[in-house]
């Protein structure tokens, strides 16, 4: 068989297919050893086949913000490209870089021997595993010292903190603890933040003062007020409001929250639901009870004549 030289886009480890080179026969053009790759193929079968890859993964590059003296992860992490038998690994600062030191790669694949020798690189070997670990705080307790978030094996290091949601008029969610990683989709009471390797972002809502309305419930076809008034939890600049059943409710009618907050848009419109600003003010009066009681009775009335 002939033999047959051809040319392609060089791969390169960690960055991807080099740009401007063609596939084609012949030599690769001067001086583009970095770009271009040459083989020897056969009058039967290419040689300069595209190469088979890995799946693409993620590191991090790290910059020198403004006035600083340390390198610092960039938010937005790098896509790095390997060839199909090559190991996932990215790179970071080592213990004794300094503010010089540039990444190889942007992060993405090992460090030079001589920058490993110095210690002024380090190697991990999981995706996005290039950053400094994130502090979360940790368990039930909201006032827990913030601690170091460990990385599961096989996994990326967690990136965001997450807490119980503190949800209006209601308070804090229950059943949800403090602790590392984003929040589960879907979980309602659930809410997280940025981390970062200095401190805990998870932070403590800031409150007004509580407040209580009253609740209701359906007796022999009629809403009626329960006795004891329920509290009412808001945040900082949440204005009081209560609100109980309207002109137009019925027995299918319920109050949300205890009593507590506004109505919901739809049963403000249709008059099933009315509000009021103050503390306990939607306290139903007797007269409020004997109209509710009138209304119907004399709309049949009026039909009946």
């Amino acid at each position: 068989l002939n033999k047959i030289i051809s040319f392609r886009p060089k791969f390169v480890q960690y960055t991807g297919m080099s740009a401007g080179v063609t596939y084609g026969c012949g030599e690769c053009i001067a001086n583009t050893d970095a770009t271009c790759e040459a083989c020897t193929g056969t009058t039967v079968a290419a040689c300069n086949i595209k190469k088979e890859t890995g799946v693409e993964f993620k590191c991090h590059d790290y910059e020198l913000l403004e006035d600083a003296t340390k390198l610092t992860p960039k938010k937005e992490s790098t896509t790095c490209q390997r060839l199909k038998a090559t190991t996932i690994m990215c790179n970071m600062p080592g213990p004794s870089s300094d503010k010089t030191y540039k990444l190889a790669n942007k992060g993405c694949g090992p460090c030079s021997a001589a920058d490993k020798t110095a210690k002024t690189c380090v190697e991990c070997d999981t995706a996005e595993c290039n950053r400094p670990p994130i502090m979360c705080i940790q368990g039930s307790d909201g006032a827990a010292a913030p601690t170091v978030c460990a990385t599961e094996s096989g996994k990326a290091p967690a990136a965001k903190c997450h807490q119980p949601k503190f949800i209006e008029y209601t308070g804090l969610a229950t059943g949800q603890t403090y602790g590392c990683g984003a929040c589960d989709t879907n979980n309602a009471n659930c809410q997280d933040c940025d981390g970062n390797s200095k401190t805990a972002c998870q932070k403590t809502a800031e409150t007004a003062a509580d407040f209580k309305c009253y609740d209701y419930e359906v007796k022999d076809d009629k809403q009626v007020m329960k006795e004891t008034a329920v509290t009412c939890k808001r945040l900082k600049d949440t204005a009081i409001k209560c609100h109980m059943p309207g002109e137009s409710a019925d027995k299918t009618f319920k109050v949300h929250q205890s009593g507590c907050g506004p109505c919901t848009a739809e049963d403000l419109k249709a008059k099933k639901c009315a509000e009021c600003t103050t503390a306990e003010c939607n306290k139903m009066s007797s007269a409020s009870t004997l109209t509710a009681f009138l209304v119907p009775l004399l709309a049949t009335l009026y039909t009946l004549l």
